[in-house]
């Protein structure tokens, strides 16, 4: 990711992959900040991007309680180097993060050229400053603007989660958005959950091909 990148610039890396994969329209699918940069998709090219599902995000900005901004201090805060990834989940519990976030956080690290170790491979400063940029943008004029007609845009949200309340919901739904709710379900979609956001994917009829952006902005794709 680039100093200084913005919602944009990884919402442009998205279209350009797909670009380069296909020239018949896409779908986008993301989770978390991998929803709000599909969402930004749709924005830059809507006349691709045939559908967008978001996982457990809505297209308004993050409050303080919501943004990463707790979890992303404990990552800057962190040890460079950890003799493990379990050493660093760990250590990362041990400063309050609760199971999930800290075997997210742990994905972050790799192989350091001292063998025995593991490091960071991110620049955790610039991520920090990058989930403070980006959990302030308001996304609700994607919806007015692009919905040509319903169910152009999915939202899956978890039932326990905080990240979508009803009245956000309803708005969503007001605009055109197929908004279903995963009972029990917390952000991460875990356990039981999973089982039955999968079988709510899998009712979802996509184009091919559709990529798929998760918590962390990472990309991956797969045929509809």
């Amino acid at each position: 990711m680039p100093i200084g990148a913005a919602l944009v610039d990884l919402a442009l890396e998205v279209i350009s992959l797909a670009k380069a994969m296909t020239s018949s329209p896409f779908d986008v699918a993301g989770h978390s900040l991998g929803g709000r940069i599909a969402l930004k998709s749709l924005e830059m090219a809507t006349e691709q991007i045939e559908a967008v599902i978001m996982l457990d995000i809505g297209p308004g900005p993050l409050s303080d309680g919501l943004a990463a901004g707790p979890m992303m201090r404990l990552l800057v805060e962190a040890p460079s180097r950890f003799r493990s990834r379990k050493e660093a989940r760990d250590h990362l519990i041990s400063r309050g993060a609760d199971r999930t976030s800290a075997n997210w956080l742990a994905l972050n690290l790799g192989p350091a050229e001292d063998k025995g170790w593991v490091e960071w491979r991110i620049d955790r400063r610039e991520v920090a400053r990058f989930h403070e940029r980006q959990s302030k943008e308001d996304l609700w004029h994607v919806l007015n603007e692009t919905m040509r007609h319903p169910g152009r845009v999915i939202c899956i949200r978890g039932g326990d989660s905080r990240y979508i309340d009803d009245s956000d919901a309803e708005r969503m739904e007001a605009l055109g958005v197929e908004v279903a709710t995963v009972p029990g379900a917390g952000h991460f979609f875990s356990g039981k959950a999973r089982e039955e956001l999968t079988r709510l994917l899998s009712k979802i009829s996509l184009t091919a091909p559709c990529l798929g952006c998760n918590a962390r902005g990472d990309l991956h794709t797969s045929r509809g």
